[in-house]
């Protein structure tokens, strides 16, 4: 989507779960983009508070409530994204997405070891050295899992 659209309408090919992962993070973006905005207009209202006019002062605090108000906004569309996101069950399917990735990256190692011109104890030192790696990946996709079913569940 780097390109620079033409019309006001149009189709992406993307599917639900992709829009709902997309939207939480653009929206986590934008909320750290407006939370160091409201903390700028902060510093910026401690500034104007020991050297500028009444009005001034007016005029900074009005902007900073702007600011604050944006934040608020947007925070609460990223928890109904988010909530949306995990009522739709995209937390399950992003860990079998990994698990997926791991068993294609797997099948990728193995097929490389088999082409190499390896003696027979090479191989077997290159396959413990793969397996105990893939298991301590498999900590961390437990880990991932154990969250995942900590997720109410939709009903």
């Amino acid at each position: 989507m780097g390109q620079r659209l033409q019309q006001a309408s149009g189709e992406l090919s993307i599917s639900p779960w992709d829009a709902l992962l997309t939207e939480v993070r653009r929206s986590a973006y934008r909320t750290l983009w407006l939370d160091q905005r409201v903390d700028d207009e902060r510093q910026r209202e401690d500034e104007l508070r020991h050297e500028s006019e009444l009005e001034a002062q007016r005029e900074q605090a009005a902007e900073l409530r702007r600011w604050l108000a944006e934040s608020r906004k947007e925070r609460m569309h990223m928890a109904r994204v988010a909530k949306a996101a995990v009522d739709a069950g995209l937390a399950e399917r992003y860990v079998q997405s990994i698990e997926i990735e791991a068993q294609l990256i797997a099948r990728v190692l193995e097929r490389s070891i088999g082409v190499l011109d390896l003696t027979y104890d090479q191989k077997r030192a290159v396959a413990l050295k793969l397996r105990e790696e893939l298991e301590s990946v498999s900590i961390e996709l437990q880990q991932r899992h154990a969250a995942v079913a900590a997720l109410p569940k939709r009903k």
